[in-house]
């Protein structure tokens, strides 16, 4: 596994990354538990697919737009659950999702 990092957020929570050279693979909880799984594309920062736990069925699918920025994130079915928006300077909208 390659290099592990971690962010704490106000109230105390902590997430922890793990990395497979610079491309992101896993996110855990301060316990250790996996949370996340990522499956990289073949460019940098580049997921194209993520699992909720340690399971392979509950599976979001992040879609790019032609710069990259996730703009829709679908489930396993294919249905949209998320749909991100970016102004006109490519500013995230508070409510996006993905990364």
């Amino acid at each position: 596994m390659g290099t592990r990092f971690y962010q704490t957020d106000g109230g105390g929570v902590t997430t922890r990354f793990s990395y497979d050279g610079l491309d992101l693979i896993g996110e855990y909880n301060g316990s250790g538990a996996l949370q996340r799984r990522f499956v990289p594309g073949l460019g940098l920062d580049d997921t194209i697919v993520w699992y909720e736990g340690g399971g392979a069925s509950d599976r979001r699918w992040l879609l790019p737009d032609e710069r990259g920025s996730v703009i829709a994130i679908t489930n396993a079915s294919g249905a949209a659950t998320t749909i991100n928006t970016y102004d006109e300077y490519g500013i995230p909208g508070s409510g996006n999702q993905g990364r």
